[in-house]
């Protein structure tokens, strides 16, 4: 499957754009490899990768039951405003539990940041998702990702988000999610829209 997507925010200084491929090593094993880009106004650019990654689901099916499965992601080489930096990793575990009223999910991960003296980040999301129709998915998402670390500073990156994947076909999928961020300073609304192809 081949993905790619495309964030900015209303009013804000940043755009990010990226890309990747996944292919399934086994039944329960993915592999991706991506390609990612932020553009800012206010500071350097940051190339996010190439990274690799993979994704290993080791209970249920990730269909009809209950499923766990954990995810790890390897950024092989980031530079920002062109001068390379260490490189970061992380890893995410996710629990799927499908019911008849919609899929819930949960989420929780962590990233090391190779940077001496960055602060490392601490994810958590819950989301609800239900298919309309054959072709259409809905989703309620609320998400936090905080600095954690001595070096890191005080605040909260909460985020409520709704967003829609329409796919009309076996081949193609198109995704858009709008997101508000209660206690950003600059930056309340920022939308990602996406697109895949599935080989």
């Amino acid at each position: 499957m081949f993905q790619s997507y495309y964030d900015a925010s209303f009013g804000g200084p940043q755009r990010i754009a990226g890309s990747s491929l996944t292919f399934g090593a086994t039944r329960k094993m993915d592999v991706r490899i991506g390609y990612g880009y932020l553009w800012s106004d206010i500071g350097p650019d940051v190339t996010l990768g190439p990274n690799i990654g993979m994704k290993w689901r080791f209970l249920g099916d990730g269909k009809r039951k209950p499923s766990m499965a954990l995810s790890s992601l390897y950024s092989i080489d980031n530079k920002v405003g062109g001068k390379a930096r260490k490189n970061d990793y992380g890893g995410l575990l996710i629990l799927q539990y499908p019911t008849r009223p919609a899929i819930f999910l949960v989420n929780y991960g962590r990233v090391w940041i190779g940077e001496s003296g960055s602060p490392d980040l601490r994810y958590f999301a819950f989301a609800a998702a239900r298919y309309l129709n054959p072709d259409m998915l809905v989703a309620l998402e609320y998400s936090d990702l905080e600095r954690i670390g001595q070096s890191a500073k005080s605040g909260s990156g909460e985020q409520v988000a709704a967003g829609a994947v329409f796919s009309p076909g076996r081949e193609w999928s198109y995704s858009a999610q709008l997101a508000y961020l209660p206690l950003g300073r600059n930056i309340h609304w920022h939308m990602t829209l996406g697109v895949s192809l599935n080989f």
